[in-house]
């Protein structure tokens, strides 16, 4: 079928996108930490090994929290931020081309031109300065104020860093993790708002729920994608958990997930599936004849 194709092609191309902007991240986090390490050796510390609270650790601290976000945001950094926007462009693209397959509007242009500029714009704002600041930058400050202010063990304050900064026991480090989400969830976001208002007004009562699932994908993602096709009569209860007779949880359902915004945030935040409309045609004949005679009321 050409339309599953199409939106195969726009998981796929989604996943590369943010694969593509987190490749050698993990080997950023190291020279970030290997760059505070020396920095940290400024430090004065007592025979015991605990961090002296005097001007000069003081005075330390906050010129290693000044270079913090120049070392972050690099220049390399700032490439991969904007090869991540390129992709807002190339997503409405190809749900241009699966929207061809289904019908012929073009009225929702001027709505879409304004979604893609908001969602790249909030984008470069949380992968930038404000964003990376409070989430990466401003954990190390306060890790160094607290330790150094309290008299904490050098070693300790090295040994959290080094958890914030770079992760253990096989996980991400902070910076990773962080940008990961945002550009997970800024994508899938972005694709099911524009998705959300290219379908309004057309009319569609089927709706097909997709995308792969992980370890960590949720029970309400298992049971949609297991489900797969649903009627928009259904949503209401879909998301009160009520899926084919099943109680299914919602951990992990973004608090205010209404009808209107679904589209948008689907399973919650880095969630990867995807909500699109589907032609009657494609849904099994069981399914459709127990809605045959059901009107949808706006």
């Amino acid at each position: 079928m050409k339309g599953q194709k199409i939106i195969n092609e726009q998981l796929e191309h989604i996943d590369k996108s943010i694969t593509d902007f987190v490749d050698g991240l993990s080997v950023a986090e190291k020279k970030v930490y290997d760059r505070v390490l020396r920095l940290l050796k400024e430090l004065d510390v007592t025979s015991y090994g605990t961090i002296k609270n005097n001007a000069k650790n003081i005075i330390a601290v906050r010129r290693i929290n000044n270079e913090l976000k120049a070392i972050v945001i690099n220049d390399g950094y700032k490439e991969k931020v904007s090869k991540l926007t390129d992709a807002f462009e190339q997503t409405a693209a190809i749900n241009d081309v699966y929207f061809a397959t289904l019908v012929n509007n073009d009225t929702a242009a001027k709505v879409l031109k304004h979604i893609t500029k908001l969602s790249i714009e909030t984008t470069i704002a949380d992968l930038t300065e404000n964003g990376v600041g409070s989430a990466f930058t401003d954990g190390i400050r306060d890790i160094l104020t607290t330790n150094v202010t309290t008299g904490a063990s050098y070693s300790d304050m090295v040994n959290t860093l080094r958890e914030h900064i770079i992760g253990k026991d096989g996980e991400d480090g902070t910076l990773v993790r962080y940008t990961k989400q945002i550009a997970t969830d800024a994508l899938n976001q972005y694709n099911g708002q524009y998705i959300k208002a290219t379908t309004d007004d057309l009319g569609f009562e089927w709706f097909t729920y997709v995308g792969s699932n992980i370890k960590t994908t949720r029970p309400f993602c298992l049971a949609m994608t297991e489900k797969r096709y649903y009627h928009i009569s259904e949503l209401p209860q879909l998301l009160k958990g009520n899926i084919d007779g099943k109680k299914v949880p919602l951990n992990g359902l973004i608090e205010g997930t209404n009808e209107n915004n679904f589209y948008a945030l689907r399973g919650g935040y880095n969630c990867g599936h995807q909500v699109y409309p589907a032609l009657p045609g494609f849904v099994p004949k069981e399914l459709r004849d127990k809605f045959s005679n059901m009107k949808v009321v706006d």
